[in-house]
């Protein structure tokens, strides 16, 4: 749509220093933007100056440094995580968990800034309430090793009422093992993100809720920002832009079962349903 050339680089555990060094390696080939999920409050910040300082533009997306942070990243576009932390939390109350109850919220990588604050916003909400709250590291890396550390937490907590899982990898491990172990109707679970297996857990009745934040839109008006921001010669300035908080259950979980690109399903191009007119 631009006519811009990109790369997709970076990490694929979540490493803050293989991260950094992509960072450095975009301000080197001297790249007219760089967007970056920035999930340490202090590793990007000699990376996001030196970039300001070259006249390179550069954008938070999906995660985002906390306000204590000294990074002058110029915008945010994504979720705000903690709001969307304490709104599962509340749903969660609101299905019927209660005090006593125990919850376990499952997170992939503890600390990174995409993700904990999901857990940080729904804790005090259900600790209020009197739910009893354990966080459970499981890993980085999808597949195996997050379900088995599910399994292997479950084997000594059987009581679990509810598992809450925050990133897309634990969410496919959590509606897998559900399935699997037989605990539709025991052990309830709200997720992250829309992927097909989650979508179809939600369909299925192995998952209550998963939410969606929108991660298309986060990508897209990252590069749509950085390009007005060139083309205009600054003059368009990145702004701040929450994505959304949407819940998606068995109720409104239809358009998510076709695939397509708005989801990450696929990558073909199509629309689903192409307007004719638009008014504006």
């Amino acid at each position: 749509m631009t006519g811009t050339t990109y790369q997709w680089t970076g990490s694929q555990n979540s490493i803050v220093s293989e991260m950094v060094s992509a960072f450095n390696s975009g301000i080197a080939a001297k790249a007219a933007g760089i967007g970056c999920c920035l999930i340490d409050d202090t590793a990007f910040n000699t990376p996001t100056n030196d970039a300001l300082s070259k006249g390179i533009p550069v954008i938070a997306y999906n995660a985002d440094v906390s306000e204590k942070s000294d990074n002058n990243r110029m915008a945010y576009i994504g979720q705000n995580n903690l709001t969307a932390g304490a709104a599962v939390g509340q749903a969660i109350l609101n299905a019927g968990v209660k005090k006593g109850d125990l919850v376990a919220g499952i997170i992939a990588t503890p600390g990174t800034g995409n993700i904990q604050p999901r857990i940080d916003g729904a804790k005090p909400v259900l600790k209020d309430a009197g739910v009893k709250f354990e966080e459970v590291g499981t890993s980085a890396t999808e597949g195996a090793p997050e379900y088995n550390k599910i399994a292997a937490w479950y084997a000594g907590n059987k009581d679990v009422r509810w598992m809450m899982a925050v990133d897309s990898g634990d969410s496919n491990a959590v509606a897998q093992f559900i399935q699997k172990e037989g605990l539709q109707g025991k052990v309830g679970a709200s997720v992250w993100d829309v992927g097909l297996p989650v979508v179809q857990a939600i369909n299925n009745g192995y998952v209550t809720a998963t939410i969606d934040q929108q991660a298309y839109l986060q990508g897209f008006q990252t590069i749509m920002q950085l390009f007005l921001w060139n083309v205009s010669g600054g003059l368009m300035s990145p702004t701040n832009t929450d994505t959304g908080l949407g819940i998606v259950t068995k109720d409104n979980v239809t358009p998510y079962l076709t695939k397509n690109r708005f989801q990450g399903t696929s990558s073909a191009a199509q629309l689903l349903t192409r307007p004719t007119s638009i008014a504006t």
